[in-house]
């Protein structure tokens, strides 16, 4: 039996450190991919495990390089707006034209904010690492991000690149932007490239939040478990002398303590987190709903003038409400995971046995109150599941007053064909 158990053991032992290996390997994947695109301007220290910002002087060349580019991009706009201010032909071009401008403004301003955010970003990298290493070390494991970051990271990315099937042609077809050199389209997918980036960077980080809040009120819940036999040594007696049950409350609390200190770490670090992405967080949300509601007016367009459905624009429009749904519900995961602390009985476990332990618990449920957790944007809006549904609304009320827009005719006949 024992040796069975030993097999068993160390069966899930190597499972977990595959996991962990894999899990790695994404993790720098990702980094060396931002790295490439220019958004992360350091290099990962192993040994450290942390992010060494780069040189003075490369910073300076790379947002040289970074603005220069912001220039020879802009060369865009001048055309898009003498179109803009011309008389549309139809609602599908003026809608057209209006999704165009603001996601090609709005991905020139998140550019030049990451160049100013560089610091901030690199630092709230090395807080990640070590506040990632640090919960782990409360399980006495190297790492916390296992199968399931593996498994909504694999999914993830196949909605990701779904997107980019949608979306790369119409970036290469810039016919009507005035951009006729392979060098500008170069540029343009870089930028396009890196603003993808960034967006799945919002979800990234809200999956890694969530999962270390998940962590941290996993290891209490097992620790209250292990607890009890205290609480019951105590009333009915057992081999637990007096000194010993005092010696194993006070280091529960201390462990209670440091998972204190770890919680208001994480919730700095998620209050940071948000504050340094809520631009494109709203830029996120923003896109997608830009062109999940340009698919849906070409579909509905194309149905009007000659009864034809286009199977794959609709498909697409389901990638990006998938999309959507995913970084908003990984935001509501995140507030949900925080508050699995607040759902322990603390105050119940081995209390009236050691001062010790309820001065700490008293601390704890005190620091917990006043950390509420509510994921906004500009105090704008809440992520959760209930935004989800109003996205849907919005959706469907777009759908009536396009059909029946199109129906009535609009500013006249349609420019697709």
């Amino acid at each position: 039996m024992e040796d069975f158990e030993s097999v068993t053991l160390a069966n899930q032992r190597k499972a977990l450190h595959r996991e962990q290996t894999r899990t790695r390997h994404i993790l720098l994947g990702i980094y060396n991919y931002g790295r490439f695109l220019g958004i992360i301007n350091a290099y990962w220290d192993r040994q450290q495990a942390r992010v060494i910002p780069l040189s003075k002087y490369y910073r300076a060349v790379t947002t040289i390089f970074k603005l220069a580019i912001v220039i020879g991009y802009w060369d865009v706009i001048p055309e898009l707006v003498h179109n803009f201010i011309a008389k549309p032909n139809s609602f599908e071009q003026l809608f057209s034209l209006v999704q165009v401008i603001s996601v090609v403004v709005f991905s020139v301003g998140l550019v030049i904010l990451k160049i100013r955010d560089d610091p901030k970003l690199n630092k709230m990298i090395n807080d990640f690492a070590q506040l990632n290493k640090e919960v782990a070390a409360l399980d006495s494991i190297p790492f916390t991000l296992t199968r399931r970051f593996v498994a909504l990271f694999s999914l993830k990315t196949v909605i990701t690149l779904l997107g980019y099937v949608n979306e790369m042609p119409n970036i290469l077809d810039v016919e009507g932007l005035n951009i006729y050199s392979p060098v500008n389209i170069a540029i343009g997918i870089y930028l396009w490239l890196g603003s993808m980036y960034v967006l799945d960077g919002c979800y990234m980080g809200f999956l890694l939040l969530s999962m270390m809040y998940y962590n941290i009120g996993k290891h209490l819940r097992r620790m209250l478990a292990n607890m009890k036999h205290i609480e019951i040594s105590s009333q009915v007696g057992s081999s637990l002398t007096n000194y010993n049950r005092m010696k194993l409350l006070c280091d529960y609390s201390d462990k209670l303590d440091h998972i204190s200190s770890l919680y208001c770490r994480l919730y700095r670090l998620t209050k940071d987190f948000v504050c340094l992405f809520q631009w494109n967080i709203l830029y996120y949300l923003y896109y997608n709903f830009m062109v999940i509601f340009l698919l849906l007016n070409h579909c509905i367009w194309h149905y009007i003038q000659d009864g034809s459905i286009h199977v794959a624009e609709i498909l697409y429009v389901f990638v990006k409400i998938i999309n959507l749904a995913f970084m908003i519900m990984c935001a509501n995961d995140t507030v949900d995971k925080s508050e699995m602390v607040n759902q322990l009985n603390l105050d119940v476990v081995c209390s009236d046995i050691d001062v010790r332990w309820d001065t700490s618990v008293e601390t704890f449920l005190s620091q917990r109150k006043v950390e509420n957790l509510e994921i906004k944007v500009f105090g704008f809006f809440t992520l959760n599941n209930e935004f989800i549904l109003m996205m849907l609304s919005a959706i469907i009320t777009y759908l009536f007053f396009i059909i029946q827009f199109g129906m009535s005719g609009g500013f006249g006949p349609s420019i697709i064909s």
